[in-house]
């Protein structure tokens, strides 16, 4: 399902940007639709959305409290949660209103993925695709160097590694190490998942 459709409706446009790219690495042909509310989102016109991406904190009405109104809006679409709120509580009370899945936002950009691809598909909405892995303690900006944050915002302006060099002034096969350890580092399989990852923790805006 590669021409997959997605609706995102989260208030950050940083994290729909970073959403999509690695979107795109599961469903090269997908379509996103994006709003920055349930209100917004309603007053799209667009057909049943194969995934409604819906994060808890919106402005104005909360997400939660809009899931009624997205699965009247869009009867065949399940909408899955995606937040970086993961206590019991709230998932247990997403579930309740009608979400067919809730997925931390801390996840690593390879597992998000997954998850996500496993929502698509409305398979076992509670065990597999509405568990949130714990908050993460540690953060990437502890512990990658300082020329490798270097590179790391340029990978995140999507510059190649030729650029990069001549920007930092150092040859090509540098970079392309100091490449090859951000993406292990975030146990990434591409550039825009490290990207992504990245701007989770605050590298790039």
């Amino acid at each position: 399902m590669n021409g997959a459709h997605f609706l995102l409706i989260d208030d950050h446009a940083l994290f729909r940007k970073g959403l999509i790219l690695l979107l795109k690495e599961g469903y090269p042909e997908a379509l996103t639709s994006e709003a920055e509310s349930v209100e917004e989102a309603i007053r799209l016109m667009i057909p049943d959305p194969d995934l409604i991406l819906l994060d808890v904190r919106l402005p104005g009405r909360r997400g939660i409290d809009g899931i009624g109104m997205l699965r009247m809006r869009w009867h065949a679409s399940p909408v899955c949660m995606v937040s970086a709120l993961n206590t019991e509580e709230i998932m247990e009370e997403a579930l309740a209103s009608g979400a067919s899945g809730y997925i931390s936002k801390t996840e690593r950009p390879a597992v998000l993925l997954e998850k996500i691809q496993a929502a698509v598909r409305q398979e076992s909405s509670v065990p597999t695709t509405a568990i949130a892995c714990p908050m993460q303690t540690d953060t990437p900006r502890d512990r990658l160097t300082a020329r490798q944050r270097d590179v790391l915002q340029f990978l995140c302006e999507g510059l190649p590694n030729k650029v990069i060099a001549q920007r930092l002034s150092v040859s090509e096969n540098t970079i392309r190490h100091h490449v090859r350890d951000i993406l292990d580092y975030f146990s990434a399989n591409s550039r825009s998942e490290a990207a992504f990852a990245a701007r989770q923790h605050g590298y790039a805006e």
